[in-house]
């Protein structure tokens, strides 16, 4: 199926299918992210839902001693460099607020700092989480990348993410982030990132069965619907 759209294997069907929390979302920002954060919170029951910030758990880093919070994706990054999850006894999802739902947890603040857990910490998921729930939420390419130029050059932020399978740059063999005047490429590169992450969590699931993953497209009139139905949320 296209990467660009909601495959039907992955809209598991509401009347037979349960659905083990956390749910995270492995998909991209400027994609319905709030919204899903909106309607997962302000249902009934209200569920413990995060966006781009997570709370720290008290004392877990000694650098973040004193924090409340801070970007989920720095959160879970730190979580993942600290020596108790070396040791295997830390889990970066419990540490970072424990919460019912993560609907957004990239971050790409700027000046090359990217933090993408939805690209570099699939294994993690699983190993502390082997049943959660995963999401992907779909937008029309030409609607994503018109909405990510417009916030901030958030496109040319992602230009400069070094992830753990891009180590010299998202599009370093595509275009120089720093030419700006190459923006055609730049749209090229961000498809084809875009479908790498898509491939990427599908391969994932499939080989990771407990797993489910729920894609949905940002505008399908019945998606509230739906979602209501697969998660058990009363909008009315």
């Amino acid at each position: 199926g296209s990467c660009f759209e909601p495959h039907p294997y992955f809209r598991p069907d509401p009347a037979t299918t349960e659905i083990s929390l956390p749910i995270i979302n492995l998909g991209f920002p400027k994609a319905g992210t709030t919204s899903f954060q909106n309607f997962l919170r302000c249902g009934k029951p209200k569920w413990n839902v995060s966006h781009q910030f997570c709370r720290y758990l008290p004392k877990i880093f000694d650098n973040h001693q004193q924090k409340l919070g801070d970007y989920c994706g720095r959160c879970l990054t730190d979580a993942l460099r600290n020596e108790t999850f070396a040791a295997g006894i830390d889990d970066p999802l419990y540490r970072c607020g424990n919460y019912a739902a993560f609907t957004q947890i990239d971050v790409s603040p700027g000046s090359g700092e990217c933090f993408w857990p939805q690209v570099d910490m699939l294994d993690t998921f699983h190993k502390f989480r082997p049943n959660a729930t995963f999401t992907f939420s779909h937008r029309p390419f030409d609607k994503w990348y018109t909405s990510m130029s417009n916030w901030h050059q958030y496109h040319m932020r992602i230009a400069n993410c070094q992830l753990g399978e891009y180590p010299t740059g998202v599009l370093d063999q595509a275009f120089n982030p720093r030419r700006y005047q190459n923006l055609p490429r730049v749209r090229l590169a961000l498809k084809q990132f875009y479908c790498e992450q898509v491939e990427r969590v599908r391969k994932f699931v499939l080989q990771h069965p407990s797993h489910k993953l729920v894609e949905i497209m940002v505008g399908d009139p019945d998606i509230g619907d739906y979602l209501s139905d697969l998660f058990g949320v009363d909008q009315s």
